[in-house]
């Protein structure tokens, strides 16, 4: 047997603070931690103000003016922007706050269900392709490959010579040709979930393919989709403008920015006011949205995690 060790053989320590006394941060959930780098992005919270202040405009700005988009007063066409016309009068003596106004009721609309069309189609189509995988995931890719060849434009083009102008033409056919990039991201990311060791679990556990799906991948991938989507809502507002700008979105005499852009074009040289106004609209509509993504995608991202 070994001998009992001698008790002077042990000197006591006297305590003296360390690393391990300092008091540590709490740590924060992934949510908290995406938050707090939102908000301390200064571009990103710019966008979200302009966004949230579009929609706004869009749902009770028509209430709250004095004049109809459609009322004319010829005796004061092309009037300047004054205190009574705070854009001034277009080439009919419209008023122009009250079109651009009407306006972003028509393209937040558009930007909204076609966002909402694209969120459904893209985020099934993509998932799906990416959880069933194999053949079926060659073939359902190889579809969005030919799809994705011809220019979208083309096929807005296409469907709205085939559909006939007007607003949920231009819903529809946003919907249907803007979803192949949303599909490309979420089959990315269920390819890389579904190894996971959550989804193995669920698997073992006799849960049904299309619940882990919905339940389990979709959701661990709204990172990736939200910030996808407030890319494609850009889209979707210059492609409206776009098309009512060449006279193949919504008819005369709705207001849509550009409807508005394309009648002050031609006395562009004259009464610049007139070209000003519905363009400052998009222009800035479209930047708040790109910040606002921007602020999502580098708060989302996990590798940026501190």
């Amino acid at each position: 047997m070994h001998p009992e060790p001698s008790p002077s053989l042990f000197v006591p320590l006297e305590h003296t603070p360390h690393q391990g006394d300092e008091t540590v941060r709490p740590g924060a959930s992934y949510r908290r931690d995406a938050f707090d780098r939102l908000v301390r992005n200064p571009l990103a919270i710019a966008g979200l103000a302009v966004v949230a202040a579009v929609t706004v405009i869009a749902v009770v700005g028509p209430r709250l003016l004095s004049y109809d988009y459609f009322t004319q007063n010829l005796a004061r066409a092309n009037e300047a922007p004054g205190a009574e016309h705070r854009f001034g009068l277009d080439n009919l003596g419209r008023d122009i706050l009250t079109r651009v106004v009407y306006g972003a009721r028509i393209s937040m609309t558009v930007a909204y269900v076609s966002a909402a069309l694209i969120l459904l189609i893209g985020v099934l189509y993509g998932g799906i392709a990416g959880f069933v995988g194999g053949r079926t995931d060659m073939v359902m890719m190889r579809i969005v490959d030919v799809i994705s060849g011809i220019p979208s434009m083309l096929y807005l083009i296409l469907f709205m010579v085939t559909l006939g102008p007007g607003l949920w033409s231009i819903i529809l056919s946003l919907g249907i040709t803007l979803w192949m990039g949303m599909a490309r991201m979420v089959r990315g990311e269920v390819l890389q979930l579904k190894s996971r060791e959550f989804t193995t679990a669920a698997r073992a556990f006799g849960v049904r393919p299309l619940r882990i799906l919905v339940v389990h991948l979709i959701p661990n991938s709204m990172g990736t989709i939200i910030v996808n989507l407030t890319f494609a809502i850009p889209v979707a507002i210059f492609s409206e403008s776009f098309l009512s700008f060449l006279g193949l979105g919504v008819s005369a005499p709705v207001a849509s920015w550009g409807t508005l852009s394309a009648e002050a074009l031609q006395t562009f040289t004259v009464y610049p006011y007139q070209l000003f106004f519905p363009a400052a609209a998009i222009v800035i509509t479209i930047l708040a949205f790109n910040f606002l993504g921007d602020g999502l995608r580098d708060a989302l991202d996990p590798k940026l995690r501190k």
